[in-house]
C-alpha cells in the first residue's frame, strides 16, 4: 500500500509486504537526495528522510449527486427481447441515498449516433411509496422495438430531487450462444459490428458487441459481431449477444451434473435475460465428440438432456438452434456423419429445436487458418449461415397496412382510406368518420346533421330529413328499439324500449301505454293488464317517460323467419282540453326473427340491425326481406345490389314512402296513401266516384229496359 502526493510526485507512506512484520518495509516521508530510492521509502534509509506529518480530516456531508442513485438496470447498451406484440420490457432497479416518494421514467427514441429523433414518452410511475435513504427500488417499463435513451426522475413531496439518464438501450433480439471453440473466441481475426445497436453482455455489464465476446473462452474473433449486423440489417432492431462457449468441450461436459460446471454458464445467461428474454440459444459443438468417438445414440441423449435442463432452469420453452458441426481433419466422412446424424435427430424430435447451419463443408485454407478454427472469411460465412438459420423460426413482424394510412390493418377501423388522407388513431379520415353520430360514416351518409336520437336508413337519412312529417298529438314515441340478439337465434324473450314524450301544454298525471298485439304466439307484458301505467316514471321537467315492454314468443308458433307487427299506443289524463280529438298516437313496430347477420358491407357494420332496431312511426314491415335457409349465403350480396326494404318494387333511394307499398295511391296525387295526409279525402272521393259510376250504370240499364218496353208496345199497337 502506498500514499502518494501527486503534485510533488512523491511517496508519503509505503507498506509493501503485508503480513511479514518486517519493519524495513515500512516507510514514511520522502527522500530528497539520491542515497535512497526517490519514490520508494523505507525505514532502512530513514536517516536520509525529511520527516513530515500527514493529517487527514473527514467531514460528513451530502452524497455527491453522481453517487445519489445506484442504477443496476437498465445498463447502457442493454438489449431486451421483443415479444410477439413487437414490444419489450426494461427492468428498472437500483438504490437511492435520499428520501423519495415518487420515481418516474420515460423514453426518447434515438438514432445510431445517439441523437434524439422523437418526442419523449409520457412519464411512467415506477414507484410511488415513501422510501428512506438507502432503499432499493424495482419496476419496469415497456417499449416498442427500437433504440432509446431513458430518463429517470426522483421526487420527494412533489419536488424533483435527482435525475438519472441511461443511453443507449434497446428492444430487439437477444441470443445466447454456447458450445465449443468455434462458438467462442478462437478465430484469427477480431470482428466489430458496423452497427452500434449490436451489444454483448459480460459478467457485470452490457457493452458494444466487439470481439472478443465476454465470458466465452479465447481472445480471438467470433462470428457474432457479423451475425449481429446481419440481424440488424434484416429486422432493423437492436441485437444482444451472450456468448458462454468453452473451447475443446464435449457435450457430456455441458450436462447439469457434470463436474466441469459448464452448464452454470448457460444458467448465468438465462438469469440475466429473465423469462422469455431470448429469441433462442445457438449451439455449435461436436468436434470433440468426433474425437472421443461418441456414438450417435449417446450424443442424442446427452444433448437432449442439456436442452431439457436449460428449459427447466429458464421456466419457459427456450428455443434452441443446433448447428450440424463435427469437422476435424484426418477423420472420415462416415465418422463425422455419426455426430451430425445425432444433431439432426435432436432437431427432428423437438418442435422447439430448430435446424442450424451446416459447417462441415467449410474446410481448407479458404475458411480455416489452422484447419480447425475459422479465419476472417470463415467467420463471416459462419455468421451468414447463422443468420439464414434464424429466419425460419422468427415470428412474422411484418406490418400490414393495405391502405397505407399509417395504421396497421389489425387496428384500422376504416380500411380503404384514400391515399394521402390524414387519419386519426383508428385509421379514419374526416371523410370516413360519423360526424352526426347516426351510425353511418360520412362517406356513406347522404344526410348530414341528423337530429340526435332519430333512427336512420342505410343511407344515413331519417324520416324528418326525407320530408316525412308526423303530426304528434299529445304523446309520441321516440328511440324505439329492441334487444333481440340476432347472433343467438331462437331467443325466447327480449325487450322493447322507447321514450314517451309529452307534447301537451300541461303536466300529465297518469301517462300510460298499451300494445295492440294480433300475433298468435306472442305475449307482451301488457297482455295480462290492458293498460300499463307509468306512475313512478314521470319527469315533469323534461316531460318524458322511459317505457319498457317484455316480449315473449312461442317458438313453435312463431319460428325463426316470422315477421311480427305490434302497435304501441300512449294515452294520458288531464290533457283533453289541450289535445286534438285523436287521443292516441300510434307507433307501428315490426321485426323479423331469425339468425340474421346485419352487415351491409365491409365498412358499414350493423346498419341493417340499426334499421331493425329503429323503425320509424310509419313502418309496418321489416326493412330486411325474409331470409330462407337457401338464401342465407346471398343476403349481403342481395342487399348490396338492390335495397328495397319494404318489398314494394321501389329501391330505398327512390322510395317516397319507406315501409309501405308505393303503388297504392288512391287520389293519384303522387304520394302513396301510407304517407298521404289527405288519404281520407282521397278515400271519400273514391267512394263518391264509385257511387256515381253505379248510378250511371243503373241509369243506363234502366234506359235500355224502358226503350225495350216502348218498342214492344209500339209493335203491339201496329198489330
Amino acid at each position: 500500500m502506498q500514499i502518494h502526493d501527486y503534485d510533488s510526485q512523491q511517496t508519503l507512506f509505503s507498506y509493501n509486504r503485508w503480513g511479514y512484520d518486517d519493519i524495513n518495509d515500512l516507510g514514511i516521508g520522502n527522500n530528497p537526495d539520491s542515497s535512497g530510492h526517490p519514490d520508494w521509502t523505507f525505514t532502512l534509509t530513514a536517516d536520509d528522510y525529511v520527516l513530515s506529518t500527514l493529517r487527514v480530516l473527514i467531514r460528513e456531508g451530502p452524497t455527491p449527486p453522481d453517487l445519489a442513485v445506484e442504477l443496476d438496470s437498465p445498463d447502457s447498451h442493454q438489449i431486451v427481447q421483443r415479444q410477439l406484440d413487437n414490444r419489450g420490457t426494461f427492468p428498472i432497479n437500483g438504490k437511492i441515498q435520499f428520501e423519495c416518494d415518487l420515481i418516474e421514467a420515460r423514453l426518447i427514441q434515438i438514432d445510431t449516433n445517439e441523437q434524439l429523433i422523437g418526442q419523449p414518452s409520457e412519464w411512467k410511475t415506477i414507484a410511488d411509496s415513501y422510501k428512506p435513504g438507502g432503499s432499493s427500488f424495482y419496476g419496469s417499463m415497456q417499449a416498442d422495438s427500437g433504440w432509446y435513451k431513458m430518463e429517470l426522475q426522483f421526487s420527494f413531496q412533489g419536488v424533483p430531487v435527482a435525475f438519472e439518464n441511461v443511453s443507449p438501450i434497446g428492444v430487439g433480439e437477444v441470443f445466447i450462444i454456447a458450445g465449443q471453440s468455434n462458438s467462442a473466441n478462437h478465430g484469427d481475426t477480431l470482428l466489430s459490428p458496423e452497427d452500434p445497436r449490436v451489444s454483448s453482455w459480460g459478467y457485470e455489464d452490457w457493452r458494444v458487441g466487439n470481439d472478443p465476446m465476454p465470458i466465452a473462452t479465447g481472445s480471438g474473433g467470433s462470428p457474432w459481431p457479423a451475425f449481429g449486423d446481419n440481424i440488424v440489417d434484416r429486422y432493423d432492431v437492436p441485437v444482444g449477444l451472450i456468448s458462454v462457449g468453452w473451447g475443446g468441450t464435449s457435450v457430456a461436459q455441458w450436462l447439469p451434473d457434470a463436474g466441469d460446471d459448464l452448464f452454470s454458464r448457460i444458467v448465468l445467461a438465462l438469469d440475466e435475460v429473465g423469462p422469455n428474454g431470448a429469441r433462442a440459444l445457438l449451439w455449435h459443438q461436436g468436434e470433440s465428440d468426433l474425437a472421443l468417438d461418441t456414438s450417435t445414440e449417446d450424443y442424442t441423449i446427452r444433448l437432449s438432456e442439456v436442452i431439457t435442463a436449460s428449459r427447466v432452469e429458464a421456466g419457459w420453452e427456450l428455443p434452441w438452434i443446433v448447428a450440424r458441426a463435427s469437422f476435424l481433419p484426418n477423420y472420415d466422412t462416415s465418422d463425422m456423419e455419426r455426430i451430425v446424424n445425432a444433431q439432426q435427430a435432436v432437431i427432428d424430435a423437438d418442435p422447439f429445436t430448430f435446424e442450424g447451419p451446416y459447417t462441415d463443408d467449410l474446410i481448407g485454407e479458404q475458411w480455416r487458418y489452422d484447419s480447425v478454427h475459422f479465419n476472417e472469411a470463415g467467420l463471416i460465412e459462419h455468421a451468414n449461415r447463422w443468420d439464414l438459420s434464424v429466419v425460419p423460426m422468427m415470428p412474422d413482424y411484418t406490418i400490414y397496412d393495405e391502405d397505407e394510412d399509417g395504421v396497421e390493418d389489425e387496428f384500422d377501423l376504416c380500411p380503404n382510406t384514400l391515399i394521402d388522407s390524414s387519419v386519426d388513431d383508428n385509421g379514419c379520415s374526416d371523410f370516413q368518420l360519423d360526424a352526426d353520430g347516426d351510425g353511418i360514416r360520412n362517406e356513406n351518409d347522404n344526410c348530414s346533421g341528423t337530429p340526435v336520437g332519430e333512427p336512420v336508413y342505410s343511407d344515413g337519412c331519417s324520416d324528418s330529413q326525407l320530408g316525412i312529417e308526423f303530426q304528434y298529438e299529445c304523446l309520441g314515441f321516440t328511440n324505439v328499439s329492441h334487444d333481440y340478439d340476432y347472433s343467438a337465434p331462437s331467443q325466447i324473450s327480449f325487450n322493447i324500449t322507447a321514450v314517451l314524450h309529452n307534447f301537451c301544454d300541461t303536466e300529465i298525471m297518469y301517462p300510460s301505454t298499451h300494445i295492440v298485439n294480433n300475433n298468435t304466439g306472442i305475449i307482451t307484458s301488457s297482455d295480462s293488464q290492458n293498460w300499463r301505467y307509468i306512475m313512478g316514471a314521470v319527469n315533469f321537467e323534461y316531460s318524458y317517460y322511459n317505457v319498457t315492454w317484455e316480449i315473449t314468443r312461442n317458438i313453435s308458433l312463431v319460428p325463426d323467419g316470422t315477421q311480427i307487427f305490434l302497435e304501441l299506443h300512449p294515452t294520458r289524463d288531464n290533457c283533453y282540453e289541450n289535445c286534438s280529438t285523436n287521443q292516441d298516437y300510434q307507433y307501428e313496430f315490426s321485426m323479423l326473427f331469425g339468425n340474421y347477420n346485419p352487415v351491409v358491407n365491409e365498412t358499414e357494420i350493423n346498419e341493417t340491425d340499426d334499421l331493425l332496431e329503429n323503425n320509424t312511426v310509419n313502418e309496418n314491415e321489416d326493412p330486411v326481406e325474409e331470409n330462407s335457409e337457401n338464401e342465407t349465403e346471398n343476403i349481403t350480396e342481395d342487399i348490396n345490389e338492390i335495397q328495397d326494404s319494404d318489398g314494394d318494387g321501389v329501391e330505398d333511394d327512390l322510395d317516397k314512402c319507406r315501409g309501405y307499398d308505393d303503388s297504392i295511391d288512391s287520389d293519384s296525387d303522387g304520394i302513396p296513401d301510407a304517407c298521404d295526409s289527405s288519404t281520407s279525402l282521397s278515400l271519400e272521393s273514391e267512394e263518391s266516384n264509385i257511387l256515381w259510376i253505379s248510378i250511371f250504370v243503373l241509369g243506363f240499364i234502366l234506359i235500355i229496359l224502358v226503350g225495350t218496353l216502348v218498342i214492344g208496345i209500339i209493335k203491339n199497337e201496329r198489330n
